[in-house]
């Protein structure tokens, strides 16, 4: 038996947990799709410490290098409806969205309501999520314990009734359980509400480094070849290519802004549209970009005061969340009330 299965056999043995050799999670949340086949290696199931039902075990996948995290998984069921996802990671822990995202509008807002939160974690959630609950969840004893008592490595990461805890240890801890709550905490009084950022579109390292490298390469091929070599046929053919790299970063930098319009388009209908219901009824999907699914969703779209329709939309979605689409599933749907085919799911 290897230390790391000895290390858990006695962690169960201690709390009266079922010991198992591997469980497989399945993509439920960011973390668990990362590992290999989303499999937690060795685990122990029963009651967690805190009195939650649930998961502990190790997880472990490989990119640039191997990660390792010892998890938490348990349900948290008062907060499916409130929540589709939030997502505490500690600050310096790159994920998957630090690394694919360059001009896509954001299917994440972070929420930076509290500075002692913030210095030491980036919260998110959907870009459609009722702040008030967030107020409720995060309440001041919740984000100083997140502060003041979680290791150094800690997060946590909430998709609709699921909730995994994960720090960057090779044995179990207690304080991971404890994100297993069955109700959020009470509002603290006198929160005052923030002001309202739209989901702008994504523009990180990799659409900054895609479009300065197009920008420059481009204007390199056009000057240098002249300025070492005079005009001549070589010169001549590296500018005409430079000039398409330059339109190439103008076509990106559209790109982005037209992004950045849709964000803050869906924001609006968010903020001014009548709430209603989609019910899928049908699902398909044969593409990806950056490594989510496109999703072609058959919609019955119920809105107050406009009835019903069949429509038909495509969303490109996190793998973890389109897992969950099945035919018979409700989303909340917000409409434009001036045209109710102009629409946004909540996902």
């Amino acid at each position: 038996m290897s230390d790391l299965d000895a290390t858990y056999s006695a962690f169960a043995a201690a709390h009266g947990l079922e010991q198992l050799q591997q469980l497989q999670a399945g993509p439920r949340t960011p973390l668990l799709f990362e590992s290999k086949h989303c499999q937690i290696e060795p685990a122990a199931r029963g009651t967690l410490p805190g009195g939650a039902s649930g998961v502990v075990g190790h997880l472990a996948y490989q990119r640039n290098k191997k990660f390792r995290f010892s998890v938490a998984v348990a349900e948290v069921p008062v907060a499916t409806g409130f929540a589709p996802r939030v997502f505490c990671v500690r600050r310096g822990r790159k994920t998957r969205d630090d690394e694919f995202y360059g001009f896509e509008a954001r299917y994440s807002k972070l929420w930076t309501e509290s500075i002692d939160l913030n210095e030491r974690f980036a919260v998110s959630t959907s870009p459609f999520q009722d702040e008030n609950w967030m107020r409720q969840l995060f309440s001041p004893v919740f984000i100083d314990w997140l502060a003041t008592e979680t290791p150094g490595d800690f997060s946590f990461e909430l998709v609709t009734a699921p909730c995994s805890a994960a720090s960057r240890r090779t044995t179990p801890t207690r304080q991971g359980s404890r994100l297993s709550a069955s109700r959020p905490p009470t509002s603290p009084s006198g929160s005052a509400p923030s002001a309202r950022r739209p989901p702008e579109m994504q523009m990180n390292r990799t659409g900054v480094g895609l479009i300065s490298f197009f920008l420059l390469a481009g204007l390199g091929l056009i000057v240098v070849p002249i300025v070492l070599t005079g005009a001549s046929q070589v010169s001549g053919i590296l500018a005409s290519i430079g000039a398409i790299w330059i339109i190439v970063a103008l076509g990106l930098v559209l790109y982005g802004r037209r992004q950045k319009a849709k964000g803050e388009h869906q924001d609006s209908i968010f903020r001014t549209g009548i709430r209603g219901t989609a019910t899928i009824r049908g699902i398909s999907s044969h593409a990806e970009i950056n490594e989510m699914p496109v999703m072609k969703l058959k919609l019955d779209l119920d809105i107050p005061g406009h009835g019903s329709r069949q429509v038909t939309t495509k969303e490109t979605m996190p793998v973890f969340v389109a897992t969950r689409m099945e035919e018979g599933l409700v989303l909340p749907a917000y409409a434009n009330p001036q045209d109710p085919g102009d629409f946004i799911l909540v996902w």
